[in-house]
């Protein structure tokens, strides 16, 4: 010790025990029925001293003090052990045992038991054999549930399958509820559900020691399958062992329902719910933030009007349903609110936001977040380059991507496609394909289907379509059905009809499985005027259980949302909106202009059926309310933009507006 440093522990400076606490303590009278009291020698007063540190945070107090010590036991160097995991420094915990064993100190099943949890902590499988080795010398693997059980763990999260782990696992004699625990999260936390859910079933038929913990894991296992009837059994199981008053375990079954897309039983259980916390709350609210984006605003509102107060989960779910359902005043009453609370430097939240003012419109808010973020993640700038790629500001999401790679953040997958995207949208064909050889070279990312994809839909939307056929063609992988599709979409947009014919046998082939792919060769064929393939293609989808979803576009109006679908009703302007139709026909007429029958759908009965973007126009256009947000498709073919224009001149005259001069109109890529 060097001189002049500050002693932690002395042997000879202390406060003596107070006259009235030594009294008390030799009181006959009230010690009678209690053993004799015996303090603590000072190596066990310093102990605890070590442990109370490592509670507050403070390491290097507690290293002092072990370095000060003169005499250390077992329990001293097992509380350093545990303290420096639980202060996640994996590292001084096993150079801590290292010490340990050179001075000769023989370790117990505690200090075991907490070393294989730093070599957890380590991902060192390595270690964890050589702790194992010294259990089984020790004596203590086969005689101590605390040893057997972390080996467990260790072997279930290290090794590259469970057979080690089953294997501890079976030699176990008396198995309590950790092991059971531990066996049934180490086949769910690496995938294999079904595993898990058998371990669990073993469980219940071996009639095991049960814990609220098993079941949760068991309900988690069941959500990754997406199987609701697993989940329902699991449920039966809950109720069966008495464990339906577990808050935790319930608000696993009601994510479980959500997962499996069964939000009946979710809302159900819900309601049925005696105990409630924020939780179960955010669950339900997050659990409808995709199904049924409505019911998550409902739902937040009750939850508020129960006096629970919504966190930063809760908020980053509805702010997420907001930007579903692109309703941008309720979003901006949902940021002000947010920044009352304090939650306003919030990653996850800010990324919400960023996301949510995309959607609705607004990037100017978007990127006005973005830039006064303290501190940005990957899905910060992913989410402002999404949001540039939408509103088709490519050159601003490539300054994104470039300023993103100079500050250190190693793009992905996820990333990588945003900024293709935005390339594509944008016309900015040449960046596209830079960015794409740029993948494996210095990004070392793989390209998917999914990027191939981007890329091919990159150059049918600029008409290289050739070339695009060229790409698959020469992919290492067979190209699925979404890749043929961006394909047909681009040969129909720019009449390519060899190539299409070619990509619609080749989709043929393959049989597909979503509605919308036979609905594009429905329309592709109808505009060759092949009306046999027509009819063949829709006995085809008579065959299939899916229903494609139809396009949706909408205008908020004094804050209200207008929605319109293709072939559906109109609202309760609907008068005045086929009247504004009609006199927009006549009048392109007049300009000698043809209508182009591809840009409309073709229906089941042969019949065109107008797009859900014409109708929202039309409603825009009756009502000449200003300020409103109008969120579009962002088409690329020649016979939108001819009817933006012709839309755009007829509303100047007709009313004195060019809704496409309107700052507040922003257009987006439709639901569908």
């Amino acid at each position: 010790m060097m001189t002049g440093t500050r002693k932690l522990l002395s042997p000879t400076h202390f406060r003596p025990i107070p006259t009235i606490v030594h009294n008390s303590l030799a009181d006959d009278t009230q010690l009678n029925s209690i053993a004799p009291f015996c303090p603590k020698d000072i190596s066990g007063l310093a102990t605890d001293l070590i442990k109370s540190y490592f509670d507050k945070g403070c390491i290097e107090e507690a290293r002092m003090l072990f370095d000060e010590m003169s005499h250390r036991d077992v329990v001293t160097w097992t509380a350093m052990i545990t303290g420096y995991n639980s202060c996640n420094h994996h590292g001084r915990a096993w150079s801590v045992f290292c010490e340990m064993l050179r001075y000769g100190m023989r370790s117990n099943e505690f200090t075991l038991s907490a070393v294989l949890k730093t070599c957890k902590g380590l991902s060192a499988l390595l270690c964890g054999k050589l702790v194992h080795g010294l259990a089984i010398k020790n004596g203590t693997q086969g005689s101590s549930i605390y040893v057997d059980n972390a080996l467990m763990d260790v072997y279930a999260t290290c090794c590259s399958s469970m057979d080690s782990a089953r294997m501890v696992f079976e030699s176990i004699l008396k198995k309590n509820a950790v092991s059971w625990t531990t066996l049934i999260t180490g086949y769910t936390h690496r995938g294999d559900a079904y595993g898990g859910l058998r371990a669990f079933r073993q469980m219940l038929l071996e009639e095991g020691e049960l814990s609220p913990f098993s079941f949760s894991i068991a309900v988690r296992a069941c959500a990754s399958t997406g199987l609701g009837n697993l989940g329902k059994q699991v449920h039966a199981a809950v109720i069966n062992h008495g464990f339906e008053s577990n808050l935790p375990v319930m608000n696993s079954i009601l994510d479980m329902y959500f997962k499996s897309c069964s939000a009946c039983e979710a809302k159900q259980l819900f309601f049925e719910m005696s105990q409630k916390d924020t939780i179960t709350w955010n669950t339900l609210i997050a659990g409808f933030e995709t199904l049924d984006p409505k019911q998550s605003f409902c739902i937040f509102s009750q939850m508020v009007s129960e006096g629970f107060s919504p966190n930063c989960f809760t908020f980053t779910s509805v702010v997420a349903a907001c930007g579903n359902l692109a309703f941008l005043y309720c979003g901006q009453q949902l940021h002000g609110g947010i920044f009352r609370r304090g939650f306003n430097n919030n990653l996850a939240l800010s990324n919400a936001l960023i996301d949510m003012y995309g959607k609705c419109g607004n990037i100017t808010d978007s990127h006005k977040i973005f830039s006064q973020m303290p501190c940005k993640n990957l899905v910060s700038w992913t989410s402002m380059m999404i949001g540039y790629g939408a509103h088709g500001h490519g050159k601003e999401a490539t300054k994104l991507f470039n300023e993103m790679v100079r500050s250190g953040i190693k793009p992905d997958r996820i990333v990588l496609m945003a900024v293709l995207s935005a390339c594509s949208h944008a016309g900015l064909v040449d960046e596209g394909l830079r960015y794409f050889r740029l993948l494996t070279r210095f990004y070392n990312v793989a390209p998917d289907q999914e990027i191939y994809g981007c890329v091919v839909d990159l150059l049918g939307r600029a008409g290289r379509v050739k070339e695009a056929y060229q790409l698959i063609e020469n992919m290492p992988f067979k190209p699925d059905e979404s890749i043929w599709v961006a394909l047909l979409g681009a040969c129909k947009a720019h009449k390519q009809r060899s190539i299409g014919k070619l990509a619609a046998s080749r989709m043929l082939e393959m049989k597909p499985n979503r509605a919308g792919t036979y609905v594009l060769l429905s329309n592709f064929f109808a505009a060759e005027g092949n009306w046999t393939g027509v009819a063949c293609l829709r006995k085809l989808m008579r065959g299939i259980k899916n229903k494609k979803e139809a396009g949706m576009s909408w205008i908020e109006l004094k804050n209200q949302v207008y929605s319109f679908v293709v072939g559906g009703e109109f609202v309760s302007s609907n008068e005045q909106i086929v009247e504004v139709l009609e006199v927009l026909i006549t009048h392109m007429k007049d300009f000698g202009y043809t209508l182009d029958l591809d840009c409309f759908v073709h229906d089941q009965e042969n019949e065109i059926c107008i797009p859900s973007d014409e109708l929202f126009c039309m409603l825009q256009a009756v009502t000449r309310v200003k300020p409103y947000i109008c969120t579009m498709p962002l088409r690329m073919d020649d016979g939108w933009n001819q009817i933006q224009l012709n839309l755009a001149d007829f509303t100047k005259r007709a009313y004195g507006t060019n809704y496409m001069e309107t700052p507040r109109v922003q257009r987006m890529q439709t639901v569908a």
